[in-house]
């Protein structure tokens, strides 16, 4: 009779448990900070408009990543209300959801009595901390790269188990999401699994898989639709995009060869199962029996894919740590055989037992409560200093001085407000602004747009109020300030958010009304 933990629903409750200890608590507090907002502010402004195939930033076409995530902060703030608990929750759900998912390829890969483990090692894994509790893309994409990874080495192992099909549909799926969140930026991941299997079964037999094949091309293909939708309905209409090789090649010799050691010990605890995938002792274990066997062929073909996408990143010339996190999905998985090595009796040779045993501190809740405690530490200080760089506060404080100068007069309506790096630095204060004019019934009378002009003297012309950056890293800091004083505007507010310093300028401000904020 299975021991009461290693019952599938006490298994799933316990998944559950770890990630509402580390994953939900506290996650509405705070402003929108860092770059959440160009996340959150198109999709909102989707639920505004009704326009769910062109992401929006005030009124900009704004393409520099797809529109997944765009959509899923949509849906999830109609349900839930435009707040940052909504916005933040599409992350936080995406990795509640991984940490199921990892519990279920590690039951049904290492042993129903050992999965639990990977489901633990994935809830509690401090690599995803901060963008499962963040309004960031990064949290979706991973559970993208994962639904593929973890179905494509279902695929491929080498005595896959059915219904195949239905790993095709998982593939698929992944492949859709994970695209859809972040383009082509997880390619390593799956690069890397085929390139695993195709090493430990001694061949190409891999590629030969009509399943595979159906779960890539069926992604391809509604993803190409999805594509061409959003461009349809673009039309010739300019937009905000990424620039090619944003994150390539930046010549940053140290930075590469630090990527795979620093991307590891960012994983950890869980990237230590890596190393126990290899040598002569674990291909003898392997050979003990056609299930051991098989569990071997999972374990090394998931060890074999982090190396080798971490090659293509390296050979891409990635030098950003963040952007090859999303193989821990390849990682948590090893929890499981790491587990089952270390307390199942002739699993492991005796001294693999006890190294595994050692990195599980001897008794695996010690990681449990270890990680738990850690998570609520980074929750209380590292993330409470991120989200108190909200631009949130300013753009209220910007916001109360505009309806200030309405109400006594001194400002037109309807006004347009315009801004460029503003927009670039902290749209969250811009969306403030635009907050509290809506609260005060101001908000269909005051058009917020972001008008590109890249520092550009004059200015565009047709706006009524400008809000600009005049901090020394923009370069409207110089030129395009005189010219705007210099023209007799007045200040109407700065607030500094941050690194970056605002100021919100009204163009017809009457001479009896004071031009200090």
């Amino acid at each position: 009779m299975a021991r009461l933990h290693e019952r599938c629903w006490i298994q799933y409750a316990l998944v559950l448990l770890a990630c509402a200890a580390v994953l939900w608590p506290l996650l509405g507090r705070g402003g929108l900070a860092m770059t959440e907002a160009h996340r959150v502010i198109p999709a909102w402004e989707m639920l505004d408009s009704g326009d769910w195939l062109t992401p929006r930033m005030f009124g900009m076409p704004y393409l520099r990543k797809p529109p997944g995530m765009s959509w899923a902060v949509g849906v999830s703030s109609m349900l839930l209300g435009q707040t940052e608990f909504a916005a933040r929750a599409v992350s936080a759900t995406s990795a509640t959801i991984m940490a199921l998912v990892a519990l279920a390829f590690g039951r049904r890969w290492f042993g129903a009595r050992w999965g639990l483990g990977a489901g633990l090692a994935q809830a509690l894994a401090p690599v995803m901390w901060e963008s499962a509790r963040s309004a960031e893309i990064e949290a979706l994409h991973a559970l993208g790269m994962q639904l593929a990874a973890l179905a494509c080495v279902d695929l491929l192992r080498s005595k896959p188990a059915r219904p195949q099909p239905r790993m095709a549909l998982v593939l698929a799926l992944g492949v859709i999401v994970a695209a859809l969140s972040k383009g082509p930026a997880g390619a390593p991941v799956l690069i890397g699994v085929i390139g695993g299997a195709i090493i430990v079964r001694r061949g190409w037999r891999p590629l030969v898989s009509p399943w595979l094949w159906l779960g890539l091309c069926v992604g391809g293909l509604v993803i190409a639709g999805v594509f061409a939708a959003v461009a349809w309905a673009l039309g010739d209409e300019g937009a905000i995009r990424e620039a090619a090789g944003t994150h390539v090649w930046s010549g940053d010799l140290k930075g590469l060869a630090l990527l795979a050691p620093t991307v590891f010990l960012y994983a950890m605890p869980a990237s230590l199962a890596l190393l126990l995938p290899w040598g002569p002792d674990a291909r003898r274990e392997g050979e003990a029996g056609e299930r051991e066997g098989e569990m071997l062929a999972c374990a090394r073909i998931l060890a074999w894919a982090w190396v080798l996408a971490m090659a293509v990143w390296l050979g891409f010339g990635v030098t950003n740590p963040r952007y090859a996190m999303g193989g821990i999905v390849l990682i948590t998985p090893l929890a499981s055989y790491a587990l089952r090595g270390a307390f199942r009796d002739g699993a492991f040779t005796p001294l693999r037992a006890r190294i595994a045993r050692l990195m599980l501190l001897g008794r695996p809740a010690v990681w449990v409560f270890v990680l738990v405690g850690a998570g609520w530490v980074y929750i209380g200080s590292r993330e409470a200093g991120v989200r108190a760089s909200s631009g949130r506060d300013a753009g209220r404080l910007m916001g109360q001085a505009l309806v200030r100068a309405i109400e006594s007069g001194g400002a037109p309506l309807p006004a347009v407000l315009v801004a460029d790096d503003a927009v670039e630095a902290r749209p969250e204060v811009l969306g403030e602004i635009r907050r509290v004019l809506q609260d005060a019934g101001y908000g269909d009378k005051v058009s917020i747009r972001w008008t590109p002009w890249n520092g550009a003297v004059p200015p565009p012309e047709g706006w009524d109020l400008i809000l600009i950056r005049v901090d020394k890293g923009s370069p409207e800091s110089e030129g395009l300030q005189g010219e705007i004083e210099n023209a007799g505007v007045g200040l109407l507010a700065e607030q500094g958010v941050a690194k970056y310093v605002l100021r919100l300028y009204l163009r017809r401000l009457p001479a009896s009304s004071s031009e200090s904020p």
